[in-house]
């Protein structure tokens, strides 16, 4: 992302001493920036990569805060706040109420602070004492291994298997794409099921990521409500969703199935074995719902392919050892 988009989109929304601190950074930490963390009376926090570093007034970047590092005031975050939220707070109650605003250009803030609740549900945050800004990146390209691999002249269920911050949300904003775009020469209907609003990072009905030509999106749908409405009415061939977790996502999954649709879905795991450990994916799996399995490698390597498992292959479920699965 250039240094113009930065400015456009996330500083837009600092105050003038932030703002005049932000311009001087050089464009090699901009590249490498994945978070900015403001919390109230502290040090403002610069996350890049696998680092948390410090920002000081004079825009220099350090690996520990001394006394000229930036500190966040109150009014501050409180400012940063309103304008997110674009000066109209009620206008926002459902992103608050789930944690966090998504902002033009995709980047989504989380927020941080009391929770106003009723009936035992969140209806809003009060008090905000901390934001973070995650920048959204979308990688053209990044998936083409599983494209290929996966997808060459057919249609396939697959799920990718990787830790947190190993990249799983970029393959599939680059398969949504890829997909949707004829990039393997037909045009392929898609429907989005972008529950946290992390694949199409939408903006005022706007998806910020491009989703290609034929790609239909349900943004921050739950996952049955916007599969059951994909599959009555807009006849996907493949469905894309984000961290399935449980056996409901399992049952969904299942639905698409047997009505015919493809799945393209991530999970929280450091390999297949691990998830199957969990149980609630072990009927998706002996009923040969996925076709493959995508491995991603740790955090420090985003969206970097381990393996790629063909699951049709895989004859034992259990205990079976990684040397032993095929390969495509």
């Amino acid at each position: 992302m250039d240094r113009l988009k930065f400015e456009s989109e996330i500083f837009c929304h600092f105050g003038m001493r932030l703002k005049n601190i932000f311009s001087k950074l050089p464009d090699e930490i901009l590249n490498e920036l994945k978070e900015i963390r403001l919390k109230k009376d502290k040090p403002l926090l610069l996350f890049m990569g696998d680092r948390i570093l410090f920002l000081n007034k004079d825009s220099a970047v350090v690996k520990r805060p001394d006394i000229n590092t930036v500190i966040i005031t109150k009014k501050e975050l409180d400012d940063i706040f309103l304008s997110i939220c674009e000066y109209s707070i009620h206008a926002f109650l459902d992103k608050i109420s789930n944690g966090f605003v998504t902002i033009r250009g995709g980047h989504r803030v989380g927020l941080c602070g009391s929770a106003v609740c009723e009936n035992s549900k969140v209806i809003s945050v009060r008090d905000i004492c901390s934001l973070n800004f995650r920048i959204a990146r979308q990688i053209l390209g990044v998936a083409d291994e599983i494209l290929y691999r996966c997808f060459f002249n057919k249609l396939s269920s697959v799920l990718i298997v990787g830790m947190p911050s190993s990249g799983k949300t970029t393959l599939l904003k680059d398969i949504a794409n890829a997909l949707s775009s004829a990039r393997l020469g037909s045009y392929i209907k898609v429907a989005v099921i972008d529950e946290r609003g992390e694949i199409a990072s939408c903006y005022q009905g706007v998806p910020q990521n491009d989703m290609g030509i034929s790609s239909d999106i349900y943004d921050c749908f739950p996952k049955g409500e916007g599969m059951n409405m994909a599959l009555r009415t807009m006849s996907p061939q493949v469905v894309i969703c984000d961290e399935i977790g449980d056996i409901n996502d399992a049952r969904l999954i299942m639905q698409n199935a047997n009505a015919g649709v493809y799945t393209v879905a991530s999970a929280h795991a450091k390999s297949l074995e691990e998830l199957k450990n969990r149980g609630f994916l072990n009927p998706l799996f002996e009923s040969g719902v996925f076709d493959y399995a995508v491995i991603l490698k740790d955090d420090k390597s985003p969206g970097k392919i381990d393996k790629i498992l063909n699951l049709k292959e895989i004859k034992n479920e259990v205990n079976i050892s990684a040397d032993s699965y095929s390969y495509v």
